[in-house]
């Protein structure tokens, strides 16, 4: 394995796939500043310092440069300071993900860290890291296979919206609720009432 090879597992991939377990916990994640968002950052700050040190040509075409503007985004946004202005904080967030039976029944399916940068649709960091590695490992003609799927949790449904508080002080947390369509995929959904459950940290 080259130094290239050797530094994108442990700086990127490696910590992708942290990450990605990470979001499949049932734990109520702070939206905007967060371990999450922290790793997040250190991803996308090392992707971008592989690509340019590698000269790599990713990213030639509209979608490709896209994908690397947000990563850059994903780098800015994650050292922001706490004193940065709420527009720019608001740029990454993380909200939990419930699938809804439309019984009253909820799941929980995992954390999503979303970048916003207002110019295009939100878009699922861990699947923009994804695209951008996958052309650079295509670019560099890297002996990597990886193609890992992001992990949904094991949870089963329950009566509650049910998630686990990081600390004894509790936290703020988005939601976003799905249904199931007739073809098995998620669509976004609104349950007319439901009820929350913080629960004591582990």
């Amino acid at each position: 394995m080259n130094e290239i090879s050797a530094q994108l597992k442990i700086d990127v991939l490696d910590k992708w796939d942290t990450l990605n377990f990470l979001l499949t916990e049932q734990v109520a994640v702070r939206p905007d500043r967060s371990e999450h968002t922290r790793i997040a950052g250190k991803i996308a700050a090392a992707l971008l310092d592989i690509i340019k040190r590698s000269g790599a040509a990713v990213g030639r075409d509209s979608a490709g440069q896209n994908d690397l503007a947000v990563l850059r985004e994903i780098a800015d946004t994650a050292k922001t300071s706490i004193f940065a202005s709420a527009a720019k904080k608001d740029l990454l967030s993380v909200t939990a993900y419930f699938e809804a039976d439309g019984d009253g029944k909820y799941r929980f399916l995992r954390n999503s860290l979303v970048i916003d940068n207002k110019h295009s649709k939100p878009q699922e960091v861990l699947e923009v890291v994804k695209r951008v590695c996958s052309g650079l490992i295509y670019a560099l003609d890297l002996d990597i296979e990886w193609d890992p799927p992001i992990k949904l949790s094991r949870a089963s449904f329950e009566d509650q919206v049910v998630l686990r508080s990081p600390t004894d002080a509790g936290t703020s947390v988005n939601i976003q609720f799905f249904k199931r369509n007739t073809d098995g995929g998620l669509d976004k959904f609104e349950p007319k009432s439901w009820e929350f459950n913080l629960l004591p940290p582990a």
